[in-house]
């Protein structure tokens, strides 16, 4: 049948447009994923609000950019990856299990059902990596990974900081994979300065500080404990207290950068100190918990660098069609 250039029109006119959520937020291989079809794919997440979200536009965009919906697409990624490699799926209790494990993590309030509501993906990505790992670890493997980081258990560190956010401060919009890795690349940049002895830690905290308490404070925080995620963000404190070993530093130490969701840090270690006897039985659970972590990170970073994926946020532009649901 041939279409006139009226009815094409009229055709035209009365599709329906498509909506942010429609538009492609993550691309793995040759396979896409809009909003809408993240928000889907969390078994857990709330089925009213789709309909909630129907026809408005602004929310939607709201929703698309905010920290917690561009960790909600990576953990999808993460997923698909998963799948591609055939790692099977875990049980309800497995999942329910690490959410409970997530949450304490977290020092979160809610209950494991309700982490899942907006964090089911990775809670359930976790936990499908964590059941490849051994079912138990024996004295000798918890102890040399307690002494590749006594600090982490037994100790805090005195810190100052740079910290820059990744998202619009004003609209809170995420920052985009290019924008991220611009301030990535700035902050790289100050520390590889300030190591050459280039740039003093005061001038660089006066050029790149976000707020001025940390301009007026050069910076300094104070002590910090591995267990503070209370106040800090546990995407922060982990990288932070890594691999500090068990002999402690005589000079100031830089870390980073480090990005999470919502910011960028550099940090400078000023003092790194044990309190109290350093002695695995203390802290057994931790330090399991932590051997498990590393090794999830490990399994996760060798399944993007087998195959790397693409975060689309923040959308700009409406879909071809995503290939996959």
């Amino acid at each position: 049948m041939i279409v006139g250039p009226i009815l094409l029109a009229v055709v035209l006119q009365t599709a329906p447009k498509p909506e942010p959520l429609d538009f492609p937020v993550l691309r793995v291989g040759e396979h896409s994923w809009s909003g809408r079809q993240v928000i889907v794919a969390n078994p857990w997440h709330v089925p009213s609000l789709l309909e909630d979200l129907k026809g408005d536009a602004i929310r939607q965009r709201q929703l698309l950019h905010s920290p917690i919906f561009l960790r909600q697409t990576r953990a999808l990624g993460n997923r698909a990856l998963l799948d591609a490699a055939n790692i099977p799926t875990a049980d309800e209790e497995a999942v329910l299990r690490e959410a409970k494990a997530w949450l304490t993590d977290r020092s979160g309030k809610s209950t494991p059902r309700g982490a899942l509501v907006n964090n089911g993906l990775e809670i359930s990505v976790r936990a499908r990596l964590l059941s490849q790992q051994q079912t138990e670890f024996g004295t000798v493997e918890l102890r040399q990974h307690m002494l590749k980081s006594v600090p982490e258990f037994f100790g805090e560190l005195y810190c100052s900081w740079i910290r820059l956010p990744l998202l619009d401060t004003k609209t809170g919009q995420v920052f985009s994979s290019q924008e991220r890795e611009k301030v990535w690349d700035s902050l790289n940049d100050a520390a590889t300065r300030i190591q050459a002895g280039d740039l003093d830690w005061k001038d660089a905290v006066e050029e790149w500080g976000f707020s001025p308490r940390d301009r007026d404070r050069e910076g300094r925080i104070g002590f910090l404990r591995r267990t503070m995620t209370e106040r800090y963000e546990e995407a922060f404190l982990r990288p932070l207290f890594q691999s500090w070993g068990y002999l402690l530093p005589n000079e100031a130490q830089l870390r980073g950068p480090i990005l999470t969701d919502a910011w960028a840090y550099l940090v400078r270690v000023e003092t790194v100190r044990t309190r109290g006897a350093v002695v695995l039985e203390l802290a057994r659970d931790r330090i399991e918990r932590s051997l498990r972590e590393s090794l999830l990170q490990e399994s996760l970073m060798q399944l993007r660098k087998d195959s790397p994926l693409t975060i689309l946020l923040p959308v700009s532009s409406p879909p071809p069609r995503p290939t996959q649901d």
